[in-house]
């Protein structure tokens, strides 16, 4: 489904902007970056660190050296099971967990946001940001949530959306935002 957002309040500064991904050279001996843990997504910072969304938690590796640090519940993070993760443009990355939790780490410290629409059993399925810096939140079985970087608002069947249960955001040429949704059952 096609919908065109709300203007938003701030627009993010060229500055603001993501730095392209490093082309990827596979030499003839492959490098395995792994933390023991089954990995449900992955995103590279404006730094050029690798971040992993795991079932153990968060990952960031030093692709150049091959040093990590890892992140768990003792560090802050709402829970160890992390569905999905996002390197926002300003640098901060959003992760998204399989128990409803969504948070925020600015370099420092996780925070974690409460969304009154979210239970614990609706997962957070993908994390996209959008041309103007919004965030996106794909939900299973609570639609889709919006973060202007200010406010926070829920849509739901009322607001348009076909399902309750949105898989995936991705945004065209035009600025038009398409939602990837399932029935649920």
């Amino acid at each position: 489904t096609g919908v065109q957002p709300d203007a938003p309040t701030a627009q993010p500064t060229a500055t603001a902007m993501p730095v392209p991904t490093p082309a990827v050279v596979f030499p003839s001996d492959w490098t395995s970056y792994t933390d023991a843990n089954y990995i449900t997504d992955l995103a590279f910072d404006r730094e050029g660190f690798l971040w992993a969304a795991s079932s153990g938690g968060v990952t960031r590796w030093n692709v150049a050296d091959g040093s990590y640090q890892r992140f768990t519940v003792a560090d802050g993070l709402p829970t160890n099971r992390v569905t999905t993760i996002l390197a926002a443009y300003n640098g901060d990355v959003w992760i998204g967990t399989e128990y409803g939790n969504i948070a925020s780490y600015d370099g420092k410290v996780w925070q974690e946001y409460k969304i009154e629409e979210l239970s614990p059993r609706m997962p957070i399925w993908d994390i996209f940001q959008d041309s103007r810096g919004d965030i996106w939140f794909s939900t299973y079985g609570a639609g889709v949530i919006r973060y202007d970087g200010q406010k926070w608002k829920v849509y739901l069947l009322e607001d348009g959306i076909s399902s309750l249960s949105v898989s995936g955001v991705v945004e065209d040429a035009n600025g038009v935002l398409w939602f990837e949704t399932q029935e649920v059952c």
